[in-house]
């Protein structure tokens, strides 16, 4: 199948003030610019789009304070959907979901909606897990064993004003190099979560390994101190000889029994009692574990069934979508089951087949209500398949033992009875003796031979082990090559555009004029040009802002990446921007917007936008000024 592109765009913002919109606009696909004066409110949208996509924040300005609540629609992937976030001074807070467009969303006062924490916890999933699901990101894991967030990927997406001009990626208070590496690697499309899964495999066969390597070393040893036989074959010579000894004696006795004939009955009778009740019971015993078994097989066997049915399900549900998004949409002409001719809908918006009225995103939004379904399904599946496995693992153990001394019982059941009415000499009393000798150190023997395979039980895991670490090695070597080879893609991309935009900047930087290599810095969260990254304020901010839309055209051109074509740029004349160097970089943004091929978003807000950019469709709402801010708080 064609690689999906990940892609997120914002359709609608709504910021609800005492029940009342004060703010209500819609974006489109390419540029939209937000633009007015300074301190007019731009910035203040800006962190609503933040926030509402998943960002923590909490630091709202006093007009923003007094808002209850945020709505976006917003588009993941073709999939349309409708977020809502309260707004609080506090951090953290849930989200609320509507698999759908704002107009349904807005019909529906709680009916649909799924109400996600920000943080997982053992029962519910977080709304990040729920957006990474759409946007086709896998779940990553840091160094420090947590999980990343949608918060964590907007910090790259957001360029706003407040982070220091020589960091790429919007400051946190708590953060790590090994996080913000995660988040590179995931939005250039180098992180292959089967390494990361490979590399964890790696390290617990590598931990059973070792583990297994030491309990083989100290049980050889403590048998090599005690003498005591460790070849198998040996083991089960001597097992041989002593169950041919055992049943000669036997032989003995029986014949003695039958020559002696029926005496006065000097056996005990109440052991012969005793062994036959445990036997029965034991034999009950048996008889139930093994029809557990049976049950718990074919239980087992029906949940695989069931779960790879799911599974297969989820695929192919996944498969027809990059299928109807690949061949576009087809219309019948003639009805799949008679053949006729299908009459024309009497609405463009209707299906062709069934002339019901559908709308924009409604074949995707039931795609995410299967699929989220699915993934449920799955999920409770699986955990219940792991328990019956344990369970199935737990009664075969028991298996062996309790066969063992059924037969034990019965072999016991039957002596009792042979010599419960047998007249008792010397003789049948020394073999009886012998016997019991010979069956106790046949029990020793059984009890030796399953240590030794115990033992070779070990050894043949460490082999196995062994074979398993050397092919993951290869394995993780040969996708970290891969990797590798896309991550020098993914940088030479962004070093030509970032370049190319650097060349088109005015006459302010002698070393812009001349970009040899650009290099961003995730794990440090910087970012230089030839090898600087000393320069005024001003450039250091256009050097930065050249490296964030680089990276995210880079996006448009290489199938790999998973940058979802969104941007957010709230500081494109920040640290004294001259206007007309401003004016020429959102100039050389729309031109390259014009120019590519994929879908994109674009936000930028601006207080000195260019005047061929003024007052066309690229505009978002109006030019906002002090007496006519972005929020109307009445």
């Amino acid at each position: 199948m064609t690689p999906i592109k990940s892609r997120l765009s914002l359709n609608r913002l709504v910021v609800f003030c005492k029940g009342s919109p004060a703010y209500d606009e819609k974006f489109h696909s390419g540029v939209n610019i937000i633009r007015g004066e300074n301190s007019s409110g731009k910035s203040t949208i800006a962190d609503f789009i933040f926030y509402v996509l998943g960002g923590d924040f909490k630091n709202w300005k006093p007009e923003a304070a007094q808002c209850d609540v945020v709505l976006a629609e917003v588009e993941i992937n073709g999939i349309p959907i409708t977020i809502r976030r309260e707004i609080t001074k506090h951090g953290l807070q849930p989200m609320a979901i509507f698999p759908d467009t704002y107009a349904k969303a807005s019909a529906s006062s709680s009916e649909g909606w799924l109400v996600y924490p920000y943080k997982r916890s053992a029962e519910k999933d977080n709304f990040s897990h729920y957006l990474f699901d759409l946007l086709k990101f896998p779940e990553i894991k840091t160094e420090l064993e947590s999980m990343l967030t949608m918060h964590q990927i907007l910090r790259m997406l957001y360029v706003d004003q407040l982070t220091p001009p020589e960091s790429i990626m919007r400051n946190e208070q708590y953060d790590y190099p090994s996080t913000r590496k995660s988040i590179g690697d995931l939005l250039l499309g180098v992180y292959d979560d089967s390494i990361y899964t490979n590399e964890l495999t790696l390290r617990e066969k590598k931990r059973l390994a070792e583990e297994l390597s030491g309990q083989y070393k100290n049980i050889s040893d403590t048998f090599r101190k005690s003498k005591i036989e460790l070849d198998l074959d040996t083991i089960n010579k001597k097992i041989k000889e002593a169950e041919a000894k055992r049943k000669e004696l036997q032989a003995k006795i029986d014949e003695i029994v039958a020559d002696a004939g029926f005496g006065a009955g000097v056996g005990d009778e109440s052991e012969a009692k005793r062994f036959q009740a445990e036997y029965v019971t034991t034999k009950q015993d048996l008889e139930t574990l093994r029809n557990s078994i049976h049950r718990g097989e074919f239980d087992f066997e029906d949940s695989k069934e069931f779960l790879a049915s799911l599974e297969s399900r989820r695929e192919a549900l996944a498969n027809s979508m990059v299928t109807a998004e690949t061949l576009g949409e087809i219309n019948l002409t003639f009805c799949p089951k008679c053949l006729l001719p299908l009459p024309a809908p009497k609405d463009k918006d209707a299906c062709c087949l069934c002339n019901q009225k559908t709308s924009k995103g409604t074949e995707k939004t039931q795609y995410l209500k299967m699929q989220q379904e699915l993934v449920f399904q799955i999920k409770e599946s699986r955990a219940l398949l792991g328990e019956k496995e344990s369970k199935l693992v737990q009664l075969k153990a028991e298996l062996p033992v309790l066969e063992r001394k059924c037969a034990l019982l019965r072999s016991r059941l039957n002596e009792a009875i042979r010599t419960v009415k047998t007249e008792r000499n010397k003789d049948l009393d020394v073999l009886l003796v012998d016997k019991g000798s010979t069956e106790a150190h046949i029990e020793h023997l059984y009890v030796q031979a399953k240590t030794i395979q115990v033992i070779e039980n070990f050894r043949d895991k460490s082999l196995k082990l062994k074979d398993e670490i050397e092919r993951l090695n290869a394995v993780i070597s040969q996708k970290k090559k891969a990797r590798d080879s896309h991550l020098a893609k993914a940088y030479s991309a962004i070093d030509t555009i970032a370049g190319l935009l650097l060349k088109k900047d005015l006459n302010r930087e002698e070393t812009f004029s001349n970009p040899k290599n650009v290099v961003v810095d995730f794990e440090r969260n910087s970012f230089r040009v030839n090898d600087r990254n000393q320069f005024s304020a001003s450039s250091i901010i256009y050097l930065k802002n050249c490296i964030h839309f680089a990276m995210f055209f880079a996006s448009a051109e290489l199938d790999f990446f998973r940058y979802p074509r969104f941007i957010l740029c709230d500081n494109i004349e920040d640290k004294g921007m001259e206007e007309v160097r401003s004016q020429n970089f959102q100039r050389c943004i729309v031109e390259l917007s014009v120019a590519c091929k994929s879908e994109h978003q674009i936000i930028f807000t601006t207080s000195m936008i260019d005047p061929t950019l003024d007052n066309t469709a690229y505009c978002v709402g109006k030019f906002y000024t002090q007496a006519k801010k972005t929020l109307k708080i009445q």
